[in-house]
């Protein structure tokens, strides 16, 4: 049986799951009806969470979408991706760390005095940002370069 979630915990009860994992050895017949009627229950119960005030699912929401909340979701994601699509998320998440660390260095030097940004100056933004690519992967790169192409 694949991997669940939260959401998947809250909708589909022990009993439920007992017999989703049994489904595969029970006659054909009775799979088709049992799958109708887990699916069924799944569905009662989304609505039942749902009209609760406020909603259990709440609890699994984040206070905002915060930068942190993007990487928690992006390694939730991952877990339920296929190779390629990790690959693809690792380079989001090794670029939203190294523009993590841009902003780190920037925000050191400028409270030091010794870096004024002009805010205007966009091509400024990118400018620093040689030293710490050469930490990238050549994909990576190519996947900075695109990026700086934008801004």
């Amino acid at each position: 049986m694949g991997n669940t979630n939260d959401f998947d915990n809250m909708i589909t009860t022990h009993n439920m799951k007992l017999i989703k994992t049994a489904l595969p050895y029970i006659d054909i017949s009775e799979q088709r009806f049992l799958s109708i009627y887990l699916k069924f229950s799944e569905f009662v119960n989304t609505i039942h969470l749902f009209s609760e005030k406020p909603s259990a699912l709440s609890a699994c929401k984040s206070a905002g979408p915060q930068e942190g909340n993007v990487l928690e979701l992006v390694n939730a994601l991952k877990t339920v991706c296929d190779d390629t699509e990790r690959e693809t998320l690792d380079m989001m998440l090794n670029f939203m760390q190294a523009m993590q660390l841009y902003k780190t260095y920037s925000e050191f030097y400028k409270a030091s005095g010794e870096f004024q940004p002009n805010p205007e100056d966009t091509a400024f933004n990118f400018k620093n940002m040689d030293v710490l690519k050469t930490f990238l992967s050549p994909e990576q790169q190519t996947m900075f370069e695109t990026y700086k192409s934008l801004f």
